[in-house]
Formats: C-alpha cells, structure tokens, sequence
C-alpha cells in the first residue's frame, strides 16, 4: 500500500512539473528574454558609477559630478553610455553556475556589473548585472557604416561599452574645462607684465580705462562665453615631456588658481587644485590684455569730415564715410595711405598709453574740433591727442600702400 502511495506521488509530481510548473518556468524565461537589462526608471533616477579609476554621480536627471574633486565630468560621453546601457537587450538567461570571462567591470548603484567577451559568430557579448548571467545585444544605432560581413559580427558596439569603462579619468573629464565656474570674475599675472582683474558682474578692469575712455560692454560677455566654451585637447597627471616654459598664472573666482605655460606650439594650463595639465586648443588665454576690454577707437561713427595738414596736403579735407572716401578730386592726396590711417583709427587699438611731453608727428588730422597728430611706420601707426593727453598705437591693415613718401 506505502509503495502504491510513493508511485502515485511521483507520478502526480511529474505531470505537476510538465504541466504547470515547466509551462510557467518557461513562460518566465520568454518573458525575461528580448526584454531591456535596464528600465527607464533605472536609468533615470540619480544613479552613481564607480569604475576602476573614477567614482560619478548624477545629481538630476541630466548633470553628473565628479563630486568635490574640481573638474567637471563630460555630460555628453556618459549621457551616451548610460544611452547604450538602456539599449541592452537580453538574448538569453545563463546559468548562475556559467563563468563568464570578465573584459571589464563597474558599479552601477552598488550592483556589480561585468562586461564580458563577445560572440565571435555575431555582436551579442556576455553581460553580468549581480548574479544574474545573460548574453545581451546592443540595439543602439551603428552610425559608422560596414560592410555586412563586418555588419553581421560588429565589433564596435562592445568596444565603445568597454572604452568607456576602461577610462582613465582624465579621459572623461568635460573638454570645457571653465564650465563648472560661476566666472564672476579672473585676476591675470603675466611675468614681466603688469597684474590686471576682470571684473564680469560689475563689467570694470583693474586698471581702469585711461581718461574719458569707456568700457566695452559686450567684449566682457564675448570672453566669459569663450572661457565658458574654450576646449582642451588633453589631459595630463604629469608634465615629463613636456619641455614647459611658466609664463604666468590666472585665478579665477578668487578661489582657483591656474598656471599657464608653453610648450614648443602648445599653451598649457596647471589647474593647483585638481594637479592635472590641460593642453589647450588654442592660445586665447595667453593673449588676453584688460584693454581689450576698454572701447579705444577713435572714430566710432560711420562717417565724418576730415582736415589734413602735413607734407603737401596743407588744408586739405575729405569725407570718409562707411570706410569709403566720398571726395577723391586731389590726385596729389596718397589716398591708399590714408585709407590705412583712418581705417585703423575706426579700429580698436593695440595698446594706449599716456601720451608723451614731447611727440613728433608727421600729419595733423583735425576731427571735430581735436586735432589729432600721427606718425605711420611699416606696421604700426601712432595717434596722440594731447587734449586727453593719450596714445594710441594702431596695427596696420595689411595693405599693400606703398611708403615712398613717408
């Protein structure tokens, strides 16, 4: 009776397990594959990443930080790895008991991630998210075009899932390198220079504008969008190789300091805080001056009349209008020399100065009342005012004017 007992409860175990459970362990396991590894709402809430060489935290939905260690991260390349995680797709459940050959490993939240080697006959790689074993397929877009042989096996998709998990932190710090600053203001020492400070809210320089000049408003946005948007080309832990010479330091905020150098053709930037070396994609930060920021031209209207004495032009006047002369009837007049003059002067200048006790001028220019006295060489001309008492020097328009009566 007990051994009739034993075989009707493994038969009724046996249709149980073909039955139901079988039925319900597969639907299960079809419903779970050709799903995404990751739901939105994974992804989308704040979330942190620690891989081998940096630690990143989202604070929203969109910026991530290194936290309080200086740079800022590139928004852009991990926005577009999170992107291709949540493009995962699983092919299949492995056993808990398959071994799968880790390429590369991260934390996503305090759960262990591991990337493992591609299929050789297609693009599907081995993916372990905890415990949990699966071969994955990334839908994401390939943008690159291939042939479809290389199409069939692609390689790519895998390698840009493992490069970003490889980086070395410099890699993936914000090529913007000023992005994360409020930029309220930048202090400039240059060696053999004399300190200046750029004040942005107040939109001033120290020093300030030499007699009745004004600001240039709008030159104080220009360059705090080009601080904002300047670019690195690279990032360094050490300098060896590089060959550097100091050529002087910045601080901005009054709270960072900055140290800027040469090397051969490069500008190189030595953040004090962060001790990494930025090399620069251009040199805009070595040739700033604070009177750039100051309005020195001194024409700022489209057109005027002007008076000519010097040489054989004594009493001589001429309209200028729009960069054009309007009065061309005195043959005698070396009008493509005077076209650079007063271009230049319609200019922004080079570099002002208080204008010397003594000055000796070639031309006399009488605009409006002030009579302005110049002298023209090969690249530069020199303007004084002795009413403002200032001088300006203006770098030639490169024209071909020829100088044989100067």
């Amino acid at each position: 009776m007990l051994n009739k007992l034993i075989i009707i409860n493994i038969i009724l175990f046996i249709c149980a397990y073909f039955f139901v459970e079988k039925p319900a362990l597969e639907s299960q396991l079809k419903n779970r594959s050709n799903k995404f590894v990751f739901s939105n709402n994974d992804l989308q809430r704040n979330i942190s990443i620690v891989a081998n060489d940096f630690k990143i935290s989202r604070k929203s939905d969109s910026i991530w930080s290194f936290g309080k260690e200086g740079h800022n991260p590139s928004q852009v390349k991990i926005n577009k790895f999170i992107k291709r995680l949540g493009k995962l797709k699983i092919v299949r459940e492995l056993p808990l008991s398959f071994d799968i050959n880790a390429k590369c490993d991260f934390t996503l939240n305090d759960v262990h991630i591991i990337i493992g080697e591609k299929l050789l006959y297609n693009e599907h790689y081995y993916f372990q998210l905890g415990r949990e074993k699966l071969i994955v397929h990334d839908t994401s877009p390939q943008t690159t075009p291939l042939t479809n042989e290389l199409f069939r096996i692609n390689p790519y998709k895998h390698k840009r899932l493992l490069d970003f998990c490889r980086s070395k932190k410099q890699a993936i710090i914000s090529e913007k390198i000023f992005t994360n600053f409020a930029l309220n203001n930048i202090e400039f020492r240059f060696l053999n220079q004399r300190p200046f400070f750029i004040d942005f809210q107040e939109m001033k320089t120290q020093p300030s504008p030499l007699g009745e000049l004004n600001y240039l408003n709008k030159q104080f946005d220009v360059f705090k969008n080009k601080l904002k948007s300047t670019q690195v080309i690279s990032y360094h832990d050490k300098s060896k190789g590089m060959n550097l010479s100091e050529i002087g330091w910045f601080t901005i905020d009054k709270e960072e300091k900055f140290k800027l150098f040469t090397s051969g053709q490069n500008l190189i930037v030595f953040s004090e805080k962060t001790k990494l070396w930025a090399k620069m994609k251009d040199h805009f930060l070595n040739e700033i001056f604070f009177q750039d920021f100051w309005d020195t031209r001194i024409f700022k209207s489209n057109a005027g009349n002007f008076c000519i004495n010097g040489h054989n032009n004594s009493g001589f006047c001429l309209e200028f209008k729009n960069r054009i002369f309007n009065n061309l009837s005195n043959r005698s007049l070396n009008y493509p020399l005077w076209y650079d003059i007063l271009y230049s002067l319609s200019s922004a200048a080079i570099f002002v100065r208080r204008a010397p006790s003594e000055f000796k001028y070639e031309y006399l220019l009488n605009f409006k009342g002030e009579k302005l006295m110049i002298k023209v060489r090969k690249n530069l001309i020199t303007v004084v005012n002795p009413l403002s008492n200032i001088q300006y020097e203006f770098k030639r328009r490169n024209s071909m004017t020829e100088l044989a009566n100067i």
